[in-house]
């Protein structure tokens, strides 16, 4: 019988395609072996790494029926080193710990204030870490003292805490989102940066019928000048710096009406921003532009704007004064008290200047501290609501 080589190589190479299918991951792990991380505290005392876990509960998280366990397990552990300090937790609890879907990282504030470029080397080097894992600085606390508190509907800290900041973020512009990727290109490019804050402060009120004594905070920014916490903003310089920045979603501006008997809240729907450097002699002048654009979401005075168009243009000024102090303040902080360019304006000296940079980037911070910043603001109010006057000017 003739042997027919053009079939049976056809069968060969379909055969040998379907088997590759077959083959598995020579280190896979399964799932029921593994502790899934949503967040990860980190302190350094005694020449010790002492960390604290939220692990997710696969059984109580992945469905509805939450009878079955609590949603997340907290667990520590210390070491000589951060991955020593990992691997000693299979001392004390009985799955491996998965970095993959770790949301967030909260340094202890006295560890940040010696510094903590070491501890992300781990995270930097093995494959399994995220490198957008959020990075917070705890104020006032210690990680094990914040992971596991929530006053929200989140079942879990790590889904909480995301949701605070990126809420605070895209609603007031009083927080800072930055991951260990945006802290590293900071440390490694101009050596300064701002970084997001969580902290405890005591409850107005009661929740949900528990009289739970503290709630967890987002509010303002932690400020790094090379690996080092230098300081921190409030919650208006941080807006501040986000103004300065270009990095504002949305912000309430509340300023004084014209009769001084009320408030106007301005929201802000849309910034533009832009900085221009200049060197003239041994001077370094700086100007900020910022331009916002907002709509009228209330006004208590009793001054009758829809007689008078001239008051929206009016509000729109106070508006701009309230923003330009703000960052004015905030940028008058960062050179005399921080020395620190955490604004961006180095950026913008070293696309202009590139040949210059290269002789004053070693003392940028504090040339910084030096120079001229002018700031200018320029609000228009887009849309005024539903009113067309206040409502105390209607009897």
């Amino acid at each position: 019988m003739r042997f027919k080589w053009g079939k049976n190589l056809k069968l060969l190479i379909v055969v040998t395609i379907l088997v590759t299918f077959l083959t598995g991951c020579w280190d896979s792990e399964e799932l029921n072996t593994l502790a899934i991380t949503g967040v990860i505290g980190i302190e350094k005392t005694n020449n010790k790494v002492n960390l604290i876990m939220e692990v997710y509960n696969p059984v109580a998280s992945g469905g509805k029926d939450t009878q079955q366990g609590e949603a997340a397990k907290y667990i520590q552990s210390n070491g000589e080193s951060f991955f020593d300090a990992i691997r000693n937790l299979t001392i004390v609890f009985d799955k491996k710990i998965f970095f993959a879907h770790t949301k967030e990282m909260i340094i202890c504030e006295d560890t940040a204030r010696k510094g903590f470029i070491d501890l992300l080397d781990l995270w930097g080097r093995q494959h399994q870490p995220w490198p957008n894992t959020y990075l917070l600085i705890s104020k006032g606390s210690k990680p094990a003292d914040i992971i596991g508190g929530k006053s929200g509907i989140e079942t879990t800290s790590a889904n909480y805490i995301e949701d605070l900041i990126t809420n605070s973020s895209k609603n007031t512009g009083k927080t800072v989102i930055t991951n260990v990727t945006d802290f590293l290109r900071d440390y490694y490019g101009n050596g300064s940066g701002a970084v997001g804050v969580i902290s405890k402060q005591k409850k107005m009120g009661v929740s949900g019928g528990k009289n739970t004594e503290y709630e967890l905070v987002t509010e303002g920014a932690a400020i790094f000048s090379g690996q080092k916490l230098v300081g921190f903003l409030d919650g208006t310089e941080t807006r501040a710096m986000n103004f300065a920045t270009g990095k504002i979603k949305s912000a309430i501006i509340v300023s004084p009406t014209l009769d001084n008997q009320g408030i106007n809240s301005v929201e802000v729907i849309r910034t533009e921003n832009k900085i221009n450097a200049y060197i003239e002699g041994n001077q370094i002048l700086f100007t900020l532009d910022i331009k916002i654009m907002g709509t009228l979401a209330e006004e208590t005075g009793s001054i009758d704007t829809d007689k008078n168009p001239e008051i929206i243009k009016t509000i729109a000024n106070r508006n701009s004064e309230v923003v330009k102090k703000e960052v004015e303040d905030v940028i008058k902080k960062a050179q005399e008290e921080y020395k620190t360019d955490i604004f961006g304006f180095g950026h913008a000296l070293h696309s202009k200047y590139p040949k210059q940079w290269k002789n004053i980037k070693g003392d940028w911070n504090y040339l910084f501290s030096l120079s001229e910043v002018r700031v200018t603001v320029n609000t228009e109010i887009e849309n005024i609501g539903l009113l067309s006057s206040p409502l105390l000017t209607r009897r």
